[in-house]
């Protein structure tokens, strides 16, 4: 009996540990909509297609992430990098997802104009900041980063004008076991009681054993 209780104390443990997110794959579908996002200036102009626009994918084991999913393209259409294009000008995506659950976050980053060389190399770039994590309950955590990018790639002549010459801003997704995991579900916790209710008796039998053989 007795060499059989590590073998108990160690199932015991077991049941604290993270359980999966799930077996099976998750779908995910919502939205995704660009804000703050400067068309007019000061600062460098840009624009983004499409806005708003949809989600959809998949996130399956056993790495429960999905990375480069194409969402928009960004560009902008002046001709030169000014002075003030240096200076940053905020840019937001909010995500709203409807499936599997309901669910919102938002990440953020900065818009501005570079250039080099004396100017003679000059460009438009996109910087986002970290990344955003939403809840979804039994379903886990989803973590949300955005690729940074350089578009409208220009030279002495200056930024290359229109839509075409833009750049894709793509996503990352990945999906972490939810935050409640840790707390055993009630199946566990039968199975917990059990093994400490046979650990028990075993060392009350032995303390008998002791008792007798004194």
């Amino acid at each position: 009996m007795f060499k059989f209780l590590p073998a108990a104390a160690a199932a015991v443990a077991l049941s604290f540990t993270v359980v999966s997110t799930a077996d099976a794959a998750t779908d995910f579908s919502g939205n995704y909509e660009v804000t703050e996002l400067n068309s007019n200036g000061p600062g460098l102009q840009v624009s983004v297609s499409p806005n708003p626009g949809d989600l959809n994918f998949t996130l399956d084991a056993p790495s429960f992430s999905q990375s480069g999913v194409q969402l928009f393209k960004i560009w902008t259409n002046e001709n030169t990098v000014q002075a003030d294009d240096f200076d940053g000008s905020s840019i937001s995506v909010n995500f709203t997802f409807t499936a599997p659950t309901a669910g919102s976050g938002q990440v953020g980053g900065v818009t501005y104009g570079e250039a080099s060389f004396f100017g003679f190399f000059q460009n438009g770039a996109v910087q986002w900041g970290g990344p955003s994590v939403i809840d979804f309950g039994q379903y886990g955590l989803l973590t949300i980063s955005l690729s940074d990018a350089v578009f409208n790639e220009g030279s002495w002549w200056g930024l290359k004008e229109g839509k075409k010459y833009g750049e894709y801003i793509t996503a990352d997704f990945s999906l972490a076991p939810p935050l409640s995991s840790a707390v055993p579900e009630p199946a566990t916790w039968a199975m917990m009681i059990a093994g400490f209710g046979l650990a028990g008796a075993a060392i009350r039998r032995r303390r008998t054993a002791f008792a007798v053989a004194a």
